[in-house]
């Protein structure tokens, strides 16, 4: 046998009345002073705990851009931005930034395609920004239009720092 569905046309009460048997077994809980066993908080630990020295960070200089380079150079990464939106390429971006730096990886091409010169929101525009935010500048040491033969004006080659 199916099982009805629900009345829907019937508005469904917000609050409802508790039963004798709820309302009892509320006003015991509230008379104990002491939490449920589940709910105590945890004993701090009797052993102190060492926190790690932080070694102050010396605030990296901003990327430069270069010149494109003349020979082909070997991208150990490449993220390819075509059909993406402003919105949703930055994301894409930093992580793939990151993610890349964290591979001890050097140089990475990232692809934005050539755009619309007309406005300055096309990626290939806002590439370069992005890289100078404070948030991706301290893993960026340069970057440049990839050469004429991996994309051109089209593609971005970037190149990553070995530690900040």
């Amino acid at each position: 046998m199916k099982p009805k569905p629900p009345n829907l046309d019937k508005p469904v009460p917000k609050f409802r009345l508790l039963s004798a048997e709820e309302k009892g077994l509320w006003d015991k809980a509230m008379e104990s002073p002491e939490m449920p066993v589940h709910i105590q908080e945890a004993s701090p630990p009797s052993i102190p705990v060492s926190l790690p020295k932080i070694k102050k960070l010396k605030t990296p200089a901003p990327p430069i851009y270069t010149l494109p380079p003349k020979k082909p150079v070997t991208f150990q990464a490449t993220l390819d931005l075509h059909g993406f939106t402003l919105a949703n390429a930055y994301p894409r971006l930093r992580q793939f930034i990151i993610t890349s730096y964290c591979e001890h990886k050097r140089t990475v091409l990232v692809i934005t395609g050539k755009g619309s010169l007309q406005g300055f929101n096309s990626l290939r525009a806002m590439l370069p920004l992005w890289l100078a935010e404070p948030e991706l500048a301290p893993y960026i040491y340069r970057y440049s239009y990839a050469g004429t033969k991996q994309g051109g004006e089209g593609a971005w080659c970037i190149g990553l720092r070995k530690s900040f």
